[in-house]
């Protein structure tokens, strides 16, 4: 876990501890190997399928290309790759957008401490000058963490479910 500097100086020690806690709930989860096993999947589904769209003729003479290994086809490659980034943005980072919610949950859980973790996600959206009240379609498409009011939301959800006895 990296915690950086300007955390250290801007943040208390329970919100340190939150945020710990939240990067605890991805090691407890496996989510960096998992994340780094999909994409290995996924880039290696991607280069299939570029050599399988490659094959065609038509494709390649489209750019004067005679072969899969003339210089000409890197610019059908590069678009090729960059329209099939932005085609699985929405899967990729709806997925990102669950892992987050849960290692939030995981903060939740450890800490019990729902006022703390409310105010470390206002004081991120500040620090990261966060839209509050994002376009659900840009949120869809761009998104890799849930909206700041979605995680307040959790906090406070979190605090009716666990009252303090």
């Amino acid at each position: 876990i990296v915690v950086y500097d300007t955390l250290l100086r801007d943040a208390t020690p329970r919100q340190i501890e939150v945020i710990v806690a939240h990067e605890l709930g991805h090691a407890k989860n496996d989510d960096v190997l998992v994340g780094t096993l999909e994409a290995a999947v996924g880039a290696a589904a991607a280069i299939c399928a570029l050599y399988l769209l490659l094959k065609f003729a038509s494709v390649r003479r489209g750019v004067g290309a005679g072969s899969m290994g003339d210089p000409a086809i890197v610019p059908v490659v590069l678009g090729v790759i960059t329209l099939g980034l932005f085609l699985s943005d929405p899967v990729t980072n709806t997925v990102s957008r669950h892992i987050e919610a849960r290692a939030d949950a995981h903060a939740l859980n450890l800490t019990h401490d729902p006022r703390t973790f409310i105010a470390i996600q206002k004081q991120l959206a500040i620090t990261d000058l966060s839209h509050l009240t994002p376009n659900p379609f840009l949120t869809f498409w761009f998104a890799d963490h849930p909206p700041t009011l979605d995680r307040i939301g959790m906090g406070l959800a979190w605090e009716k479910l666990h009252p303090r006895t």
